[in-house]
């Protein structure tokens, strides 16, 4: 089987057996994404890039607040290729308020949207991300992130 590589004038991964983007998941937290991203990575779609990554890799906050701060430019290109190397999916936060971005970026990958009830997706993000205080991280680019 041909197995196409990266269009060398877009930097775009044109299947996805060519690497990069497999999966981009794009429900919110407090859907299920953790366990999505246990399942994904159980199926060989891993690893899965989840919220937890901006805690274990210094670098990645910085370069979140750079897309933050720039995405409304319509010359600016975020440098996804940074963030997601050596991922096959991503979901959860904050990737996933970039889902049409990376869409566009992976146009092979398959989308998942996780959802929930409402009103329980509500007492859940009440009960724990909506308190989380973004000082914690002790990284200013993380407290950029959570402004968007």
């Amino acid at each position: 089987a041909h197995q196409r590589k990266v269009d060398k004038s877009s930097g775009k991964y044109d299947s996805p057996s060519a690497g990069g983007m497999q999966v981009i998941g794009a429900g919110h937290g407090r859907t299920g994404t953790l366990s999505l991203k246990k399942a994904l990575e159980h199926l060989g779609f891993g690893p899965c890039y989840h919220m937890h990554e901006l805690r274990d890799k210094p670098t990645h906050p910085g370069l979140w607040a750079d897309i933050a701060l720039n995405h409304s430019n319509p010359r600016y290109t975020p440098n996804w290729h940074a963030i997601f190397k050596g991922y096959k999916a991503t979901v959860d936060y904050p990737a996933f308020i970039f889902y049409k971005e990376l869409m566009a970026e992976y146009p092979h990958a398959k989308v998942i949207l996780t959802t929930r009830d409402p009103e329980t997706w509500w007492n859940s993000v009440s009960a724990t991300i909506r308190n989380f205080q973004p000082g914690c991280y002790a990284n200013w680019g993380i407290r950029v992130i959570f402004m968007l």
